[in-house]
């Protein structure tokens, strides 16, 4: 049967599985669109239900207009709840979870090498703001107009969209094959094969996929742009994890369930670090002796 905080890690994953598939179908049923963005990965397509903030960030600032609305839905949506759209609702998220029980993935791997991985998002974030900066000022001095047809179609309008696993695997791959997209010749096919932006889109897909089949979510550790933004402000939120020192018996098990490799078990009393946290709940039902505590402080 295992241990008890296994099985408890068990049935909470199952939970959070049904939740973020629950939101896969709303987000997908065309039951809007809404004009109310969240602080998650879904996708491009243009039936979603909420927009992904990220990807409509890109377009604001691309087309030169203040990105008021998904700034506002990332610092809201973090304040109040912190990263629980990270753990809950993300389908990209989902993907990864996905592949993470299908490859029976590591949940902690070298600290050293983990602390270096951690790096990589910032310069992922720093790309993915400067290209539609760069997009939005050429559009400003007249110039993206000129140079819009010899370029990659939606290029200047979302660049991070162009190539991003998330918005391959559910904006893309759906659109392409609603839309008889798919290669049905051997024209078609080697005429797909030597598209860079193709090209560029699965293998980012794949390899994305199977680091997360190797490491637990692999794309939110350490790569996810819109996954830093929600944690730089998600440090303020007023939800939160409180560890209560004098509870703790050391047996680590909190360690072994968050999937993002934060260290718990060595954290003082006091609010845990909430930057790399996605809310997941796993810690806080995972520990017997209730030394995790959730907390929200206005």
């Amino acid at each position: 049967m295992g241990e008890p905080w296994e099985r408890k890690y068990k049935s909470v994953r199952a939970v959070r599985l049904i939740s973020q598939l629950a939101f896969l179908y709303i987000l997908n049923a065309g039951l809007g669109p809404y004009p109310y963005p969240l602080p998650i990965l879904g996708g491009s397509a243009p039936w979603l239900t909420f927009p992904p903030s990220f990807d409509l960030l890109q377009v604001f600032i691309a087309s030169a207009l203040p990105p008021l609305l998904p700034l506002a839905s990332i610092i809201l949506g973090n304040i109040f709840m912190g990263r629980v759209f990270c753990g809950w609702l993300c389908p990209f998220g989902l993907a990864q979870e996905v592949a993470a029980i299908l490859g029976r993935a590591k949940r902690r791997i070298d600290p050293n090498i983990h602390s270096l991985l951690l790096k990589i998002k910032w310069f992922v974030l720093a790309a993915s703001i400067m290209a539609p900066l760069v997009i939005g000022y050429l559009r400003l001095e007249g110039v993206a107009s000129r140079i819009e047809p010899y370029l990659p179609r939606g290029l200047m309008v979302s660049p991070y969209s162009l190539v991003s696993p998330d918005s391959t695997l559910f904006a893309y791959m759906p659109v392409s094959i609603i839309m008889g997209l798919i290669p049905t010749s051997m024209s078609e096919f080697m005429a797909a094969v030597f598209n860079p932006i193709i090209v560029a889109r699965y293998v980012l897909l794949v390899v994305v996929l199977v680091l997360a089949v190797r490491i637990e979510r692999f794309w939110c550790r350490y790569l996810c742009p819109l996954g830093l933004m929600n944690s730089i402000v998600s440090k303020f939120s007023v939800l939160g994890f409180y560890k209560v020192a004098s509870r703790c018996d050391n047996c680590g098990a909190c360690n072994r369930v968050c999937p993002m490799q934060i260290d718990i078990a060595r954290a003082g009393s006091g609010r845990i670090d909430m930057f790399e946290c996605i809310g997941c709940f796993q810690c806080y039902f995972s520990c017997d002796k209730k030394a995790i505590v959730l907390t929200y402080k206005l």
